[in-house]
């Protein structure tokens, strides 16, 4: 059993303790609190429970409570001084949280532009419209940038960070989640990113991409053939296909000096054939916590 908070514990029957993710540590640790604490559950502890992602260094810290007054603080506890609407708190897993819209609105005072992006995309999926946010006052400006960018074809943190950097430097905003079709029309796949004027591909491998658990049956080595198949179809399709993955984003300005080659590279050839297409996403639900509460965010 690890100690969460006075009174609170959690169950490691079974779990390995180094591989309990940080969102679940954050979570288990944000029920302790709210269940032995007066406040509201906000800021990256209420986004984490509305399944917005943030990164892991975010949620190391204390759990968030927003009251109206300081109270008693305890060890682990970080209280934000607000007074909050009733329109802007809402009940799960018997927790006071901040809404969805007024957790994003609280965010803008403690992330990056490209991490109020990812956070942004993700809410869009919840049918969050990032246009509510205030225009006018505090935080107004990355409001205003969000509204005109967020978009919730973003599937990933990683993607959404690599489209704050091409925006940030002017480049070409590029299709999201675009189908790539060969010349008989037969599916070739799906794509992060492409810029069909130069015919260029970027996708981005993330640590998740090849390191999460396969299906049964299958194996690791069979997910990166099938990976290789699909970019050599791209290829022989005449797209030009550009790789990020986390090392670029964070090495400065190695991803756009990379995609700025790739793509006067790519313009110099000749344009893809087959046929491409924005199609309708089907959007997954964000990740639910009953399976560790033992209850329906609703119970």
């Amino acid at each position: 059993m690890r100690r969460l908070h006075r009174g609170a514990y959690l169950d490691l029957e079974g779990l390995e303790p180094e591989k309990v993710s940080a969102e679940t540590d954050h979570a288990a640790r944000t029920y302790g609190v709210a269940h032995a604490s007066s406040g509201v559950v906000s800021g990256v502890s209420a986004a984490n429970l509305h399944g917005l992602p943030l990164l892991d260094h975010r949620l190391a810290g204390g759990v968030m409570l927003a009251r109206p007054t300081r109270g008693t603080v305890t060890a682990g506890v970080v209280v934000r001084l607000s007074r909050l609407r009733d329109d802007e708190v809402m009940r799960m897993h018997g927790m006071r949280v901040t809404t969805l819209e007024r957790t994003v609105r609280d965010l803008a005072e403690y992330l990056e532009p490209h991490e109020m992006l990812a956070v942004a995309d993700a809410a869009m999926r919840q049918g969050f419209d990032p246009k509510l946010l205030p225009m006018k006052g505090r935080h107004s400006r990355i409001f205003r940038w969000l509204a005109e960018h967020a978009s919730p074809r973003s599937e990933s943190f990683a993607e959404s960070w690599c489209r704050a950097l091409i925006i940030e430097a002017g480049m070409p905003p590029p299709l999201l989640q675009v189908s790539v079709y060969d010349e008989q029309g037969r599916f070739i796949g799906r794509v992060d990113f492409a810029w069909p004027e130069c015919g260029l591909i970027l996708e981005f491998d993330g640590r998740v991409k090849y390191g999460a658990p396969v299906a049964d049956g299958k194996k690791a080595a069979d997910i990166v053939m099938r990976e290789k198949q699909r970019e050599r179809g791209l290829i022989d399709a005449g797209w030009f296909v550009s790789r990020g993955v986390w090392q670029t984003l964070s090495g400065e300005g190695r991803l756009l000096e990379q995609l700025r080659g790739d793509w006067r590279r790519a313009a110099k050839a000749s344009s893809p054939i087959g046929t491409w297409k924005v199609e309708p996403l089907s959007i997954a639900p964000p990740k639910g916590w009953s399976h560790l509460f033992g209850a329906g965010a609703d119970a």
